[in-house]
């Protein structure tokens, strides 16, 4: 009996859908670890925000404040944080674990965060990190 020649095109197919599958698979658990770690960085700061408002005063070290954008309706009476005597504001971001570069919170275009920190003093302190402190933290 004469063996049958297999179509040329269906051998490659199989191995590619998978492949194609297993690349969108990744990309979506990355993308729900990203994004988790977002919602629960924004959660973060509500928390913090709210506890510094209700306990009143400047902002302290390893805290964060808020500057708010001016001219929002949403915006109207808030005032701008300030941090506690000694410390600066430095900019509210981290060291993204993907990629070895630097991530900041989800600001809603209403404002933006910042932390207190008393960057410059040699100490890699609460708050700092090598994003928004490389003077401190190597």
């Amino acid at each position: 009996m004469e063996q049958q020649p297999s179509p040329k095109g269906i051998k490659p197919f199989w191995p590619i859908v998978l492949l194609v599958l297993v690349v969108a698979l990744v990309g979506v658990l990355v993308w729900q670890k990203n994004n988790a770690n977002q919602t629960v960085d924004v959660l973060q700061d509500i928390v913090l925000l709210t506890q510094k408002v209700l306990s009143g005063g400047c902002v302290k070290e390893g805290e964060k404040g808020m500057v708010w954008i001016s001219g929002l309706e949403q915006n109207s009476g808030k005032k701008n944080d300030i941090c506690c005597k000694g410390l600066t504001g430095i900019d509210d971001v981290s060291p993204n674990p993907f990629d070895g570069g630097c991530m900041g919170p989800i600001s809603g275009g209403l404002g933006g965060s910042f932390v207190c920190a008393a960057c410059g003093n040699g100490v890699c302190g609460t708050g700092e990190n090598q994003c928004n402190c490389s003077a401190d933290c190597k």
